[in-house]
Parts: structure tokens; C-alpha cells; sequence
């Protein structure tokens, strides 16, 4: 009994406002009753959310606000973000999802055994970027998300992170092209024809043209990063085939 008490506290102090340093409509902000460092505080939502096991992917904008309330809190209490850790726990021992916003001295007399440590230093802690990466490419991952129009917006948090992800492989793409066709010339016709490949694959897979204006802004986007990426990566190399100066003029009187 005492141990479910003691797993329930959370709850308790969520529904105390007295302990409220910062609240909105979807979460608040308490300080940690046993804290592992000199500032150390809790996100909760209000939201009955056990742990992280049972976040979807319609927690994308709760996740986003618990975050925002992380930055707060830092800002409120006159600290610099990058002196904080802001995630979860890989294995929570209280009931309530939370959010652990704590300072990177890890200076307290809460702070007992190495357990308590490798809390906040090793896998078991579970940075918010990470926890969020996993979320939005874990189980919910689908083709929908790679092929269809409406999946491009930026109205969201999980439309966004798409949006970066796309911008990111136009990136590995001009690499892609670095490596294969290795000649900056070609690189354009490489670039409009594998995002031709890209959109007969979408018109087939919605059965419809395309029609979305984020979604032709984003691919117009990657293509230009793409091509421009490629060509500057084989001009350079191209360039270094080329001698020049001093050492060409010896090679011509060699020959």
C-alpha cells in the first residue's frame, strides 16, 4: 500500500496548485521532491498518461507543449538551457508521465548511489529529442507518411519533423550523387528525374495529381538542394583532377 501511495505522489501534487511554479491548459511545472541537482523540476501533463509506453502520435502536440514548459521553467529561474537535460526516463518508477528538466551539476544530497546517476547519465535517460524521434518513426511509421500530400503541412509537430526529414535526405542525396554519377553536369538531370520518379509514385498512391502547395514547395526545396549539393561535391573533385600551375608546366615538359 505504501509503495502505491508513494507511485501515485505525482498525481497528488499535480492537483495541489500550491506547487505549481509554472501551468497552462495541458501541463504545469513542479520542483522535484527529492532532486538530483540544484534545479531539478517536473513537467506533467494533465492528461492521465501513465509513461512514455503509452504516448501516440495524437501526444505530438502535448510532447511539443511539455517541452515548451521545459524552456520556461529555465527561463523563469534565470538559467542557460545548455547547463540542462530535459528528457525521460527509460524505466519511470511513478505513475503520470513526466518530463525531467535538471541541471547538469548533479549536486545534491539527494543524489546517493550510482544508481540515482546512471538515471540522468547513461541509457536509461532518454533525451527529449530522442523520446520524440522515436515516437514519430517508431510504430506509427507508414508509407502514408513518405507518399501522401497531406502529410506535408507544418500545422503540427509530427508535420514538421517530416518536413526536416525530407530536407535532410536531399542532403545524403547530393552525397548519393557525389559518389555515383560523380559528374557535376549530370547532376541536374539526376536530381528532376529521380523527383519525377517521386511524384508519378505519389500520383499513383493517392490516386490523384498533386495539389498541395506545402507539398510542391518542398520538393521544389529538396530538388534544389539536391542538385546544387551534388554539383558543388563533383566540381571539387573534378577540380582536383585538373593540374595546374607550377607542377602542369612540369608534367608538360616531362612529356
Amino acid at each position: 500500500m505504501a509503495n502505491n501511495s508513494w507511485a501515485t505522489g505525482l498525481i497528488k501534487t499535480l492537483k495541489d496548485p500550491s506547487t505549481h511554479i509554472i501551468s497552462s491548459n495541458m501541463a504545469v511545472v513542479i520542483s522535484d521532491k527529492y532532486p538530483k541537482a540544484q534545479h531539478h523540476y517536473l513537467v506533467l501533463p494533465h492528461e492521465d498518461v501513465p509513461s512514455i509506453f503509452n504516448l501516440t502520435k495524437n501526444h505530438l502536440a502535448l510532447l511539443e507543449e511539455l517541452y515548451l514548459l521545459a524552456l520556461n521553467v529555465i527561463e523563469v529561474k534565470q538559467q542557460k538551457l545548455e547547463n540542462f537535460k530535459i528528457g525521460f526516463h527509460n524505466q519511470p518508477s511513478m505513475q503520470r508521465l513526466h518530463l525531467h528538466v535538471i541541471s547538469k551539476d548533479f549536486v545534491s544530497d539527494c543524489l546517493k548511489s550510482k544508481k540515482h546517476w546512471n538515471s540522468f547519465n547513461t541509457a536509461l535517460f532518454l533525451n527529449y529529442e530522442v523520446g520524440l524521434a522515436n515516437l514519430v518513426a517508431g510504430d506509427n511509421y507508414r508509407l502514408d507518411n513518405i507518399f501522401e500530400y497531406h502529410e506535408i503541412h507544418v500545422s503540427d509537430l509530427g508535420g514538421r519533423l517530416l518536413i526536416c526529414a525530407f530536407v535532410t535526405n536531399s542532403f545524403l542525396a547530393s552525397l548519393a550523387l557525389w559518389c555515383i554519377v560523380r559528374r557535376a553536369k549530370l547532376c541536374l538531370d539526376f536530381s528532376c528525374t529521380f523527383h519525377i520518379f517521386h511524384l508519378l509514385i505519389c500520383w499513383w498512391y493517392n490516386n490523384a495529381f498533386p495539389s498541395n502547395i506545402s507539398w510542391w514547395l518542398l520538393n521544389c526545396i529538396t530538388a534544389t538542394i539536391m542538385c546544387i549539393g551534388g554539383e558543388f561535391l563533383c566540381l571539387k573533385s573534378e577540380l582536383k583532377e585538373i593540374p595546374v600551375g607550377y607542377s602542369a608546366l612540369n608534367q608538360k615538359s616531362d612529356v
